[in-house]
Formats: C-alpha cells, sequence, structure tokens
C-alpha cells in the first residue's frame, strides 16, 4: 500500500498525538520504544501535545485521547477514507499511544520551557 497523502504538512510545534501543527503547548518525557508489529519507531525522547491531547493524558482518558487522534487523521487525508483504512488508523494509532503510556517517564513541560532548556544544550 502506497503512504498516506495528508493534505497539508505541518511547519510549527506539531501535536504528536493528534498531529495538529503548530498546537504543542506541552511536551512529555518518553522512554524510546518500538512497535516492531507495525514497523514504527518512538520519537527519541519528548512528545509534545496541543493542550486538549495534553487534558486528555493527564486526566487518563486515553479513549478519548485515541478518538481525537483518529479523527484528526482520517480528516487530514484527501478524499474518501474506506472503513478498512479508518480501522486501520485505530489499530495502529492505539498501539503508539499505548506504547506512549507504557513508557511515559515524568510530568509534562510547558513547551517554552523545553525549548529554553533545550537551546542551552
Amino acid at each position: 500500500m502506497p503512504p498516506i497523502a495528508f493534505k497539508d504538512k505541518p511547519e510549527g510545534p506539531t501535536c504528536d498525538f493528534c498531529v495538529t501543527p503548530d498546537a504543542a503547548h506541552w511536551v512529555y518525557p518518553c522512554r524510546p520504544f518500538t512497535l516492531a508489529g507495525i514497523g514504527w519507531k518512538s520519537p527519541p525522547r519528548w512528545w509534545s501535545a496541543c493542550d486538549r491531547c495534553a487534558e486528555h493524558i493527564d486526566s487518563g482518558q486515553w479513549r478519548l485521547l485515541l478518538n481525537r487522534a483518529v479523527e484528526t487523521a482520517v480528516s487530514a487525508i484527501p478524499g474518501e477514507v474506506s472503513t478498512e483504512l479508518a480501522q486501520r488508523i485505530r489499530h495502529g494509532t492505539h498501539a503508539i499511544q499505548e506504547g506512549f503510556y507504557r513508557n511515559q517517564d515524568g510530568p509534562k513541560l510547558a513547551w517554552t520551557a523545553y525549548e529554553q532548556s533545550h537551546a542551552r544544550s
């Protein structure tokens, strides 16, 4: 299957959970992990999140986080999305978020604090 083409390519700090561009205000530390079953490797250490996804993470509302991520991913694909593709997106997104949940490694930081601390290193 060819790679999925998205409508717009994000330019700013994009939410790693719902892929909303220019929306990330938070970062979460997470140990790196690999999901061999879907051929996916996590970001090196930090996961960015928009306000809405951060609320779902902080309150443990994993189902709402999953629904939001799937809805935004599906809406970013041009044209009609088949039920099969939507289910594959949901399955892969669930596996990725479960990996994040199991490997989260501390409290979130404000994006600005993260940027400042990494600008010095």
